[in-house]
């Protein structure tokens, strides 16, 4: 299974279009393992899900109404960019 997991990793973009239900734990375990083993291995998009993840959490301490809109329209926008391919990356990150 193992091997599996490993010869059918996720793309850069599925990992964008699959960002939002990693964060809110909606992934099966296989879906789960594919979403790590990127992310071990794709420095961009594990910064890209750290920043997902802050964006997400500050909407979601928004108060009531106002904050459950933003929260649509923030996943409105994800969803458009990421259709766009616009998260796509062939450069590694530079070295801190």
């Amino acid at each position: 299974m193992i091997m599996t997991l490993m010869t059918a990793g996720l793309s850069c973009k599925q990992v964008g279009e699959q960002g939002s239900a990693f964060l809110d734990g909606e992934l099966s375990t296989t879906q789960w393992l594919r979403f790590r083993w990127h992310l071990l291995n794709c420095r961009p998009c594990a910064e890209f899900l750290r920043q997902l993840d802050i964006t997400v959490d500050a909407v979601r301490s928004l108060p009531g109404e106002e904050g459950q809109q933003m929260r649509g329209e923030l996943l409105d926008v994800f969803e458009e960019w990421c259709a766009q391919g616009a998260h796509d990356h062939d450069a590694e990150l530079p070295e801190e």
